[in-house]
């Protein structure tokens, strides 16, 4: 898992490294500035666009070491560079000893560039990129030269324009509006810049980005003498007669998750069958007794008869559980059974909260937390989050092509299989947001984004599982 920081995680993780290990901003620039030059080595006209703040000091000292490396080096000022905080303005000093003398930015400059180093603007940049900068980031993402940007884009997180950077080079920690943004960010590294790991202790939110081998590490064992008893038996309680297909994609990604036994509760006539390896029954409480788990919602209907089955399982069922759509709608945050999976999209992040899906989306880590008091969370949408007590993963696989119906029926199942072979709810959930992902990645690169549907993420799943198993 890879340690991601907010904007002000980082500004505090900065404050730590010079107060209290004794880093002085300077040095921190210094090592900056060594490792732009080494991200941009090979570049033989770099412009670097340099800022007023310390950002700007982060360009500066990257000029110094790409010209000692040979490069052709011209650096570019926004504002008065007589204002530079004092670190910054000694690597502006150090530079101009060195030979180089920053002239003031005009579009001209980029005919000659082969790339531009953003180091305009960094994490501590609140609202809007002030004058002259929406000009410059207009000229640079019209000139067509690749960007590395220094930390972060110039502009990224405000409401007005942003570079649109090729690379980013993150600066002492991944930040998490890169990792979301990666239209803007474009591929993404990062260089720790000698600050010591005990400087993360404690730093809240406490952020990751999953990886394959955690989520290779995460998911159940299975002994070479299993049978069909070992390995788990999910109750999958979905569909209606209106939304038939919801109870099926739920139930075959369930079956695809690797689960002994699998039963389809459902109202939905005629689907006996339709999975061979399914077991379909009319929703009986009974059934609870023989489950390792229960995955609810997909597709219910939001009728009294799915109200009455929502209020049975809730009421009756103290194992481990995943609750997904209809389900989440037929109840309430605070009458949730502690430790489920709940698996909202913005909309019914924002009904089990309060709030609209504009005030979820708008922080979204705050919401994943809110949601995750006293459950496991998973706030559905682009680079999906899981919150469970006060940890948050954010999740790098899927894209667009998942963007149709049913998709959500099919995470609901895995995640209900995986809880069923004894995985724990938080690497439960994490394990089956990730692989739902790569499903439909891998089903991407088969079949194209756009004729993508929610059954090829199960075709995909053995894929998926082998591609964690050997990360």
């Amino acid at each position: 898992m890879t340690p991601l920081v907010t904007a002000a995680a980082m500004r505090e993780l900065d404050r730590r490294a010079t107060e209290d290990f004794g880093l002085p901003a300077a040095q921190l620039m210094e090592a900056a500035g060594h490792a732009l030059a080494r991200a941009a080595r090979g570049a033989a006209r770099p412009l670097i666009l340099c800022g007023g703040g310390n950002n700007g000091g982060d360009g500066f000292a990257a000029a110094r070491h790409l010209l000692a490396a040979g490069s052709g080096v011209v650096v570019a000022t926004t504002s008065d560079p007589g204002r530079l905080p004092e670190a910054a303005a000694g690597h502006l000093a150090a530079l101009r000893r060195a030979g180089v003398t920053p002239v003031p930015f005009d579009p001209s400059l980029l005919r000659d560039a082969d790339l531009v180093i953003d180091a305009l603007v960094g994490v501590g940049m609140r609202g809007r990129l002030r004058d002259p900068l929406p000009a410059v980031v207009e000229a640079v993402n019209g000139s067509g030269v690749p960007v590395l940007a220094a930390d972060v884009p110039s502009g990224l997180g405000s409401d007005g324009p942003c570079i649109r950077a090729a690379r980013t080079l993150c600066l002492g920690g991944t930040k998490y509006d890169c990792v979301v943004n990666p239209d803007e960010a474009g591929e993404v590294s990062c260089d720790p810049l000698g600050i010591p790991p005990a400087a993360w202790d404690g730093l809240q939110p406490r952020l990751g980005l999953l990886e394959g081998q955690d989520v290779g590490a995460w998911l159940p064992s299975r002994p070479r003498r299993g049978h069909k008893g070992t390995f788990g038996t999910v109750v999958v309680i979905a569909g209606s007669p209106e939304y038939a297909g919801a109870g099926l994609l739920a139930a075959h990604a369930a079956l695809r998750s690797g689960v002994g036994l699998t039963f389809l509760a459902t109202s939905a006539p005629g689907l006996a069958g339709r999975i061979p390896e399914v077991i379909v029954r009319p929703f009986d409480e009974n059934l609870l007794r023989g489950a390792d788990a229960v995955a609810i919602g997909p597709g219910l209907g939001r009728g009294a008869e799915a109200g009455a089955v929502v209020a049975s399982v809730l009421g009756a069922w103290r194992g481990p559980l995943v609750i997904d759509a209809d389900a989440l709608n037929l109840t309430r945050l605070d009458a949730l059974p502690e430790g489920a999976v709940i698996t909202p999209h913005p909309g019914e992040a924002g009904r089990l909260l309060g709030c609209s899906a504009a005030d979820v989306q708008a922080d979204r880590i705050a919401a994943v937390q809110r949601l995750a008091a006293r459950n496991v969370a998973v706030l559905k949408g682009f680079r999906t989050l899981i919150g469970a007590s006060a940890q948050v993963w954010v999740n790098p696989t899927g894209n667009d092509g998942m963007g149709s119906g049913g998709t959500g029926d099919v995470l609901t199942g895995l995640i209900g299989g995986l809880l069923a072979q004894g995985a724990p709810a938080a690497q439960a959930a994490c394990a089956g947001v990730y692989l739902h992902g790569l499903a439909g990645d891998r089903a991407a690169a088969r079949l194209g984004r756009r004729a993508m549907a929610a059954g090829d993420l199960v075709d995909a799943f053995p894929e998926a599982f082998a591609a964690v198993r050997d990360a």
